[in-house]
């Protein structure tokens, strides 16, 4: 595949990401490196703030936690378009919380099942 239909690939590329807000940080005629600032939302803190009074904290060290996210592209000899994410701290804290709140969730399903199962077994022998 010719040079120019390989940088042709990566800028249409390029155009995608930059509407997604990432910015060329370095760039050559078949690859690119972009980055996207990291965001504090106002919105979500608020959110947290309202609904989770704790989760205020928790947003908080997400947010100082996170990093810019960056994406490498190259377009390789065959005209084919690589992408690579590096797995960045705001991916691993997200995937904690995550994990976090399922284990949560099921301790509060488990410690339900735990504190209804005397009542379950008195109401079963007055009938």
């Amino acid at each position: 595949m010719e040079l120019a239909e390989r940088t042709a690939i990566l800028e249409r590329e390029i155009v995608y990401y930059s509407r997604l807000g990432y910015r060329i940080q370095s760039q050559t005629t078949t690859t690119a490196q972009l980055i996207r600032p990291r965001t504090f939302s106002c919105l979500m803190a608020t959110l947290w703030l309202i609904f989770f009074l704790v989760g205020l904290l928790i947003y908080l060290f997400w947010y100082l936690s996170k990093r810019d996210d960056i994406v490498f592209l190259s377009v390789d000899e065959n005209g084919r378009l690589h992408r690579t994410l590096p797995w960045t701290t705001s991916r691993i804290v997200g995937w904690m919380l995550v994990q976090l709140w399922r284990g949560l969730a099921a301790l509060g399903r488990t410690t339900g099942r735990l504190l209804a199962w005397p009542f379950k077994r008195a109401s079963a022998r007055r009938s």
